[in-house]
């Protein structure tokens, strides 16, 4: 199987040649830099609509996102959810994954967390995730959290499995 975005390219967000990534999908993705998932075409999955993440970056297998922690997000303390935190990191290491434009679909197996540092309701967080192995069946990926000021929130890492799935179509 075989994925495409070409119908979201839009020439005028590269400058260089150099710029212009042979990968389909980071193509694609690249497109919405800027953009709150939740009003965009490319939204992966509910949850990631919900969490209404901006990609600022995109690159094969590498990519970062902003998020704005709304009020759903927060602990009784008003500080940013562990559970909250942990579904932003597993949504952008799975879009980290999907970036690769690999044939298969790939699903978390496993998801470590450390909570490092906190930060309240309307404050902007900044994950960033990257695949750091990527074998057969199985893709490592690796994920840090920061607040605006640059304080290290979070770092999870991932394994992620290939299943026999089609991925859904945009």
């Amino acid at each position: 199987m075989k994925v495409v975005f070409m119908q979201f390219y839009d020439m005028d967000t590269l400058t260089t040649a150099q710029d212009a990534p042979t990968n389909p999908i980071v193509v694609a993705m690249r497109t919405i830099i800027g953009k709150p998932l939740r009003e965009t075409p490319f939204s992966p999955s509910p949850l990631a609509a919900w969490l209404n993440g901006t990609f600022t970056k995109v690159d094969d297998g590498d990519l970062t996102a902003e998020f704005t922690v709304h009020r759903e997000m927060t602990n009784p303390l008003g500080n940013l959810h562990g559970g909250a935190a942990a579904a932003i990191a597993d949504e952008l290491m799975g879009a980290a994954v999907y970036s690769t434009a690999s044939e298969r679909v790939y699903v978390t197996v496993n998801l470590h967390i450390d909570y490092l540092g906190h930060t309240k309701q309307n404050e902007v967080v900044t994950g960033h995730a990257r695949v750091v192995r990527r074998g057969r069946t199985i893709m490592h990926v690796e994920f840090h959290l920061h607040s605006k000021s640059g304080k290290l929130l979070a770092h999870a890492t991932c394994n992620m499995v290939a299943i026999e799935a089609q991925l859904p179509k945009f």
